[in-house]
Order: structure tokens, then sequence, then C-alpha cells
């Protein structure tokens, strides 16, 4: 076996590795796993000794003499004085990765929350595959699906991570995993994916390096992209704001593909829609095998894990002009017919259009009076919502819903053809003479005149978004806009802008997931309420998230005698009193569209009512887990305070031997009695490849008279006699701490493995590609059959392997231990009469 030895003088000579030698390398200490010898070199397989940070990549081998490893000769320790050793004992506390807790979150760069550590404890600890976080909005479900990857990326070599989001929210994804956890991410989006491919070869998968990719709902739904990620076995897909997955979408169905070939899954939603059964049926369903793996849960409101909220909401009312009265009383007359007619039939279509011509005359007279003249055009056209054309996903992001529906206002309404033409018109005239001078306008004009500070201002759609900005710069108001017509890169740069420099921001809700607006920006106004009790919450969250250290106010602009005072404005202090309070009423629940258009159309009254059941697959996590996440928090921010302290101080130590100290303790101390006190590190390296450290402490009494207590120089021999005599009763000690430790490291392990295993096997069972649904295949060809056998040899291998009976003691275990410091404790002194 050729190696490559260097000497302390640089110079350089051929020796011979073997296994378990340690030498340095990379600038940390690593121990010899195997080598192979080859011409001229050979090829060092190493388990680093030492705990890496997070995203510092892992060599899984060497090259000799291309790579210059030193050897690593056992020091005879050195003296320290006990600020040396305080910092030395420190340096060694922080470094510790013990088995039941989290290694990388010490370094991230967030305030330690216990609520946010729990999903990364419930996979990295007790196993769990998959997750569902639907905590209310603003909790930070960034910052939990960034604590998993994070803790994924030190346990893991060649991790494998695929991130989905909105295309709007890439650059924020990319931002917050870089600011606080030290993650460069890629960039997957069709740019990516061409240079990709001009770069490798034709027969290289793109997707197959490991690495950490940010790409968008709508990108990886492509035929063309989806085919080539079905072929990578993901270490975590992460899908957020997972309710855009709706069943039966394209989305929905990309997503399942990769979720089902991935060994974890995190779903992220702050509107989980259990409102609806079939929606959060197929929510929960997104990456189930058929081995059924349950999901856990996570659904926190901000009163549960104490999080103060001091949102105060305000309902303006807005007297409408005479002519918007009118308005408002015409159309209330011909949506209730239309909607009467529309339930008799059972006509979807029809009811969609009593809907949506009651929210566009809350939003604007002039938007009401666009819609009615298009529906007035379209009416006499034949129309089949069947016929539809969907659009190709050919994009990075399709387009967002904040334009008026064309298509549902062509839609038949009332029997008599004729008869609700006249209506229309008549209802136009109204609108277009209401539109002239709009209550809601003038009062917003005045509103951005009196606040001096940042404004945010949400409607729902784009020609009323314009309509404002036009207001606003009459009035000598620059707003900057925000909406789905504007590309991701453009919403990102005008959320930019206006947390630099903004005074009034008008968004619509096509633009309100994601945005991070709490640094700038704590006063909220809806121009019209939402029929939706989540996306209420959603406008709000932009503001009135962790963060936020100011008073957040929201404002609603409420237009008197019309459903928004009657209905809405009710809901809104609802929903306020039970974020205050901690309670959720059942009637929050399911206050979606179709159950507030009932009330406002039908004029039934809005009853109380539950939320959709939990599907039998779903847990929810135990109270020990809360309990655990609270202890792991404060043992990170108390390692946290000893880095801090490490990091100040100098390494004490000569060579790589133990450091010796001697200290005396006050005569009031009572933690440290006199004896030597040994300092032992534990490196345990699982059947997975984890390397858990640990440090624990054995203590040795020792005679007063003996010669230690009285010069540093005898202290040092008679330790390193001690050490080297090794009294049984010293390796019992140390045999019965390293087993409790190794019993620890054996708990977790097992479970891991166990879930591992379970979910390759599942894994390994998915056959047939999504990508070829979504698209018409290709001729015939073998690639698929010789997939397939590969894919039946592996499952009866993993089969095989989980069928043989295992035993815990005699686990894969590869266990070092080391001593990190001997302390010489003395008596206290004793005062002189």
């Amino acid at each position: 076996m050729l190696d490559h030895l260097q000497d302390g003088d640089g110079s350089s000579r051929v020796g011979r590795w073997k296994t378990d030698d340690t030498l340095r390398v990379r600038g940390r200490v690593w121990r010899v796993r195997s080598v192979t010898p080859g011409h001229a070199c050979a090829v060092v397989y190493l388990r680093c000794l030492e705990p890496l940070p997070p995203s510092t990549a892992c060599p899984a081998a060497i090259i000799t003499p291309f790579d210059r490893p030193r050897a690593v000769a056992g020091g005879s320790g050195g003296l320290a004085s006990p600020a040396q050793l305080l910092a030395h004992l420190e340096a060694t506390r922080v470094s510790q990765r013990p088995a039941d807790g989290l290694w990388a979150s010490l370094e991230a760069s967030i305030t330690l929350l216990p609520h946010q550590l729990e999903p990364a404890l419930a996979a990295l600890v007790h196993g769990a595959t998959r997750m569902l976080v639907a905590d209310d909005v603003g909790l930070g479900k960034t910052i939990q699906a960034g604590l998993l990857i994070a803790e994924l990326t030190v346990r893991t070599s060649e991790l494998r991570v695929l991130v989905l989001v909105p295309a709007g929210l890439r650059d924020q994804w990319h931002a917050e995993l870089e600011d606080r956890f030290h993650i460069v991410a890629v960039d997957a989006d069709a740019g990516w994916l061409r240079a990709v491919a001009r770069d490798r070869p034709a027969d290289v998968n793109p997707w197959a390096l490991g690495g950490v990719y940010v790409a968008s709902h709508d990108f990886v739904k492509r035929p063309d992209v989806l085919r080539p990620l079905e072929s990578v076995a993901w270490d975590l897909l992460v899908v957020d704001e997972a309710h855009a997955l709706g069943p039966g979408t394209d989305r929905r169905t990309a997503a399942h593909a990769l979720a089902v070939r991935s060994r974890r899954v995190l779903l992220l939603t702050a509107t989980p829609h259990r409102d609806d059964a079939r929606a959060f049926q197929a929510l929960c369903e997104t990456g189930q095998s058929r081995a059924g793996e349950p999901l856990l849960l996570f659904e926190r409101s901000r009163a549960v894990i104490a999080v103060s909220t001091a949102r105060r909401a305000v309902v303006l009312g807005v007297e409408p002009s005479p002519a918007e009265r009118r308005m408002h009383a015409l159309l209330e007359i011909y949506t209730a017919r239309l909607w009467r007619d529309a339930q008799l039939r059972r006509d979807r279509p029809a009811a969609l259009v009593a809907i949506v011509l009651r929210k566009r005359a809350l939003s604007s007279a002039a938007s009401l009076a666009r819609s009615l003249r298009r529906r007035i055009a379209l009416l006499g056209q034949d129309f089949r919502e069947d016929l539809v054309q969907a659009g190709l996903p050919f994009a990075d992001e399709d387009p967002l819903p904040d334009e008026e529906p064309h298509e549902v206002l062509a839609a038949p309404g009332l029997s008599d053809a004729a008869g609700e033409r006249r209506w229309l018109i008549r209802l136009a005239a109204a609108a277009e003479e209401a539109a002239r001078a709009e209550s809601k306008v003038e009062r917003l004009v005045r509103l951005t005149r009196r606040i001096r500070e940042p404004l945010l201002v949400f409607t729902e759609y784009r020609d009323t978004l314009r309509r404002l900005e036009i207001a606003l710069r009459a009035d000598g108001c620059r707003a900057l806009l925000m909406h789905g017509g504007l590309g991701p890169r453009e919403r990102a740069g005008t959320q930019r802008e206006f947390c630099r420099t903004g005074h009034v921001l008008l968004a619509t809700d096509a633009a309100s997931e994601g945005l991070n607006l709490h640094v700038r920006c704590r006063v909220l106004v809806h121009y019209e309420l939402p029929w939706s009790a989540s996306r209420i919450e959603q406008r709000a969250g932009r503001v009135d998230r962790l963060g936020q250290t100011r008073r957040v106010h929201e404002l609603a602009f409420v237009a008197n005698h019309t459903a928004e005072r009657l209905v809405l404005a009710p809901l809104l202090r609802k929903i306020v009193q039970a974020n205050r309070t901690g309670t959720r009423p059942g009637v929050l629940h399911a206050l979606g569209e179709v159950r507030l258009a009932g009330t406002i159309l039908g004029e039934a009254p809005l009853e109380p009512a539950v939320p959709s059941p939990l599907p039998p697959f779903v847990e929810v996590p135990p109270a020990s887990l809360g309990r655990d996440a609270a202890v792991e928090a404060g043992r990170l921010e108390c390692l946290r305070r000893g880095l801090v302290r490490a990091r100040a101080g100098q390494h004490p130590g000569r060579g790589d031997g133990p450091v010796l100290a001697a200290v005396r303790p006050t005569r009031n101390s009572t933690t440290l009695e006199p004896g030597l006190a040994l300092v032992y590190r534990l490196s345990v390296c699982t059947a997975l490849g984890h390397l858990h450290v640990e440090a624990f402490v054995l203590h040795v009494h020792l005679a007063a008279a003996s010669p230690v207590f009285r010069r540093r120089s005898a202290f040092q021999r008679a330790v390193l006699v001690l050490l080297t005599a090794a009294p049984s009763k010293l390796r019992e000690a140390l045999a019965r701490s390293t087993e409790v430790a190794l019993e620890r490291a054996r708990t977790v392990d097992t479970k891991l493995e166990e879930a591992m295993r379970t979910r390759e096997a599942a894994m390994l069972e998915v056959c047939g590609s999504a990508a070829r649904q979504l698209l018409q295949p290709g001729l015939f060809d073998r690639r698929s059959i010789r997939r397939a056998e590969a894919r039946a040899r592996a499952l009866d291998a993993l089969r095989s392997a989980a069928s043989r009976p295992r035993d815990p003691k005699g686990r894969d275990l590869e266990v070092e231990t080391s001593l990190v410091a001997a302390v010489l404790v003395r008596p206290p002194k004793r005062k002189c009469r």
C-alpha cells in the first residue's frame, strides 16, 4: 500500500497506511477505515473524528499522494492554567453531537424556539418520514424546513434535497437558506437546466449530483422536467405552500410522483383546507406509498406556542354614495334570483357568475361595470365548460389568478335570456354611474395622506389595483404594484424596493403568499374583505409574523349596507379574537368561499361547523416531543454561550494528548470534590454513517497525602502513571459510561434504520411515470424493462436483509474513546486563625 506522509519540515516520504490509523488532512483529524492500493497511488477511505459545520463537504476518501495527509501521533499532553482549561472544556462541550439531539442548529442564525425544533427531532430522532407543518401564518415554517435541511447536511454525504415553492418565493428561499443556515442552494429553473444540459454529457441526469435544489411547482410539473426528476432518490422533499396541490391538478401529480421517491417528505402550509375533505385528504396522501406510512401533523396556533400577538383590527365603515347604493341594491336582486335558479338546477357555472359579480361589486364599481359589459357580450355565444383549453405547462410559473375570470362570465344564467339581458344592461349603467366617484377610493386617498409610515394595501383584482394606483398618483403619492401580471423577478424587485424606501405597496392576493414585509411595515389595509377566513390570515401574515417588534394595525374598508358589513366584518372580528385568546371556533375552520357565498347570496344562516376529521393514517405529535424540543432548545442555547467563550479562548493543548490542569475550588463550592476528574470524549459511528460525539466525566478519589497535591510536575507524572496502569475500577467506570452512550445511540439508530428500510422498500415498489401520464409516451425501448428488472433485484435484496434476525447489541457501531482532560481538584484552603 502506497501512501504519502509529510514530515514537519514539509518534505515527503513513502509509508504505509493501515486500518484505524489516525491522520490529519484538509485541516481535520480522520480515522482510516480501509485502503485500496493502486498503481503508484492509493485510495484511503476515511471517517472524520471531528464535527463538521453545516454545508461542509465530508470527503469519503482521499487519493495519495495527491492529497497530503500527516500522521497524527498521540501527544503526551500539556499543562494548562484554569482559564485555558475552561476554554478547552468549552470547546469540547460545544463539539458534542448527541444521538438524541440536534447538531447543525447550534450555529444557525436563528432564535431557538422549541416548536421550530419539533419536526427535525421527529425526523432525526424518532424516524418520522412524512410530516405536514400546518402552523398559523408567520410562525416560521421556512425556518423549520431549513433546520431539517441543515441537520441532514451534516449527517448525510451526497445529500439530495428538492424544495418546491411558488416561483415568486425562490429568491426568498435562497436568501433564508444562505443567511440563516449557510447553505448555498441551486436555483433550478429553465435557464439552469439549459446550461447544465449544455455543459454535461447527454446521458448524465442534471439532477443526479448531490445538493439542495430550489424549483417552482409549475416548473417541475413540465413532463420534460419531471421525467429526469423521477429517476433520482431524494433524501428530502420539501413542498412549500402545499395547499396549492389541489386534487386532480398537474401540480399534485408531479409533487406526489416525487414524494413517493423521497426518503423524507415535509409539507408546509398555513391553510390546509380543513373545510374541504377531498382537498385535505389529497394533501395528506401526498407521498404516501403502498406501505401506508403515517403522516405526522403539526398544527399549532400562536397562543399554543405562547407567541404574543399585538394585532389590532379596525373596521372602517365607508358610506356608499347614492349611486353606489342603487348599484348594490339592483345587483342583490339579480344575483339572488340567479343563485336560486342555479341551486335548483344544480348549475355550478351559473352559481359562480353570481359569486363573481358580487365580489367584483365589493371590489369597485368600475370592476363590476367591466364584468357586466363582458357578460352581455358573451351571453350570446355557445358556452361549454369542459371545452376550455388548459395552457401548456411549459413555464416556470402559471398565470396567477387575479384577473377577471372571463370564461366564468359566459355561463348562462336565468331561464329568461331576454329578461336577463335587460337586467344586465340596467346594472351596467348603474355601475358606470357609481364608478365616477367611488367612496372607497376617496377614503384610501385620505388615509395615505394621514399615515406617515409604510402602508400595505390588498385588493383581489388587478384592474382595481390599477385604478387605485391612478388615484394615488393623481394625489401625489407614488405607489408600488405587486400582482400576478409581474414575473417572479419583478415581484422580488418590487418587494426589495418597498422594504428599502417604499411608502405604499398595492398588492393582489396572488402575490400575498410568502411575502416577508414585517421588518418594514406594520399597517395592513383590506381594500375589500376576501370571502375566505384563510385568505384574511394569509394577508395579515405578511406583517404579523415572528420578528415583528411593533404593534400591527389591520384596517378593513367595509361598505355599509352591504354584505361586507353584515357578514364579512363580523368574520374578521372573530378571527382576531380567536388569535388573541387561542380558541378556534369551529365556524372558522370551515369558512371557505362556498359557505360564505351561501350565506351572502342565499341568505342562509352561518351555522357553526367542525373541520374535516383527520384520516386514519394522520397522527399528531406526542406531548413528549414538545417537552424534548424545549429541553433541546435550552441545551443549544447554553452551548451557544459556550461557543462564544470557546472561540474567545486559545487551545491550550500540546500535541494531541490530554490537557492537564489543577484547580482549587472555594470553600463555598459544592460541585467539585477533591480528587482527579477525567474528561473523556466518545465518538460513535453508527450503521447509518452518523457520527455521534459525547463527553462524560469520571471521578477518581486520591489520598490527601498524595504527592500530586504538592507539585504540578509530580501531578503530571502521577496522572500518566494512573492512565497507563488503567486500574480495574477506572476501566469498569469507563465501560459503564460508554455503554450508556452506546445504548442511546443504538436506540436512535434502530428507529432511523427501521424507518429508512421501510421507506426505501416502498420507494423501490414505485412503478410507472407521472411524466408519461402528463405527456404522450415515446416509442418502444428496453430502458424501462431494464430499470424494472434492476428495481426488482434491489427490492429482493432489501427484503432478504430485512428478514434476517437482528441483534440490537451486535449492531455495527464504531467506537472511539479518548481522554480530553485530566483535572486535579485540590482541597479548598483553610483559613489561618
